[in-house]
């Protein structure tokens, strides 16, 4: 069809020249064969037209082109053409394999050895005592410490904390603290911890607790308890998040884990769901 387009066109453009001439040899365009009668109602491409010369001298010598280009290959030429043509495409579709390959690797080694950032108490921070002279139990403050602990294989580079040591009646636990709403205290850049290296914070608990608490503690009414969150970045900018909730427990004197998934949780945060910080800042 497209062979017969350009004779047609080479005609026309024969004719066009021939007219402008003046020349009596005019190649007519093209004429439809028959009546119109005869071939009213048909569709174009069931009407037989008559070419000029000129045309199909020209049409037939690009057909012999074609003919005598294709016929010159070998089998042997088409076949390396296909081949090189396939080896190319695998070629791509390795590269593409490979990169998704090196993609999966990459987060594997990051989610193994990623770092584990936790939450634990280093000293309770007071004892209960007895006092045989009033018969009375009562409140011994001291410091306490906490210390931000990594169980991962890369360093951890912490980033907010937010904790509040407070009491509640035994048997209940201390309100959580919701880390989707509060952001938490922003710590200054740099503070990176690893497994030899926590990060420890100090208060002491005479401070914290109210002489009313004190001395509900100290006659086992009410429990210390500590409940808070750590956020924390790894070395390739992931964000990360553990939250804790820990009792202090008499017989052991010392803080151990309670709490469902509300309080106790650790996963990774994507950027925009960690909460803006406070205005101030």
């Amino acid at each position: 069809m497209g062979l017969h387009i350009v004779g047609m066109l080479v005609c026309s453009a024969d004719s066009e020249a021939n007219q402008n001439s003046g020349s009596s040899s005019v190649s007519q365009p093209p004429s439809q064969v028959g009546s119109d009668a005869a071939t009213r109602g048909l569709p174009d491409q069931q009407k037989t037209y008559r070419w000029c010369p000129d045309a199909i001298q020209k049409q037939q010598t690009v057909d012999e082109w074609v003919v005598s280009l294709f016929s010159g290959l070998k089998a042997t030429d088409i076949m390396l053409a296909v081949f090189t043509v396939m080896l190319v495409w695998v070629g791509h579709k390795q590269a593409d394999i490979s990169d998704r390959q090196a993609d999966i690797a990459e987060r594997a080694i990051i989610g193994v050895d990623r770092p584990f950032v936790f939450v634990e108490v280093g000293d309770p921070g007071f004892e209960i005592r007895w006092i045989e002279s009033s018969q009375t139990q009562v409140f011994s403050g001291r410091r306490f410490e906490l210390r931000v602990v990594n169980y991962g294989q890369t360093p951890g580079i912490l980033t907010r904390f937010e904790y509040n040591i407070t009491t509640a009646i035994r048997g209940e636990i201390g309100n959580p603290i919701d880390s989707k709403t509060i952001s938490g205290r922003a710590l200054p850049a740099g503070i990176v911890v690893t497994q030899d290296k926590p990060f420890s914070e100090n208060t002491t608990m005479n401070s914290v607790l109210t002489s009313r608490q004190k001395d509900a503690v100290a006659n086992f009414r009410e429990s210390v308890w500590l409940i808070g969150f750590v956020r924390y970045d790894d070395l390739l900018g992931g964000n990360y998040i553990s939250g804790f909730a820990q009792v202090y427990d008499p017989v052991g004197m010392r803080f151990v884990i309670r709490g469902d998934e509300t309080y106790n949780y650790a996963r990774k945060e994507k950027a925009d769901e960690i909460p803006a910080p406070p205005s101030r800042e």
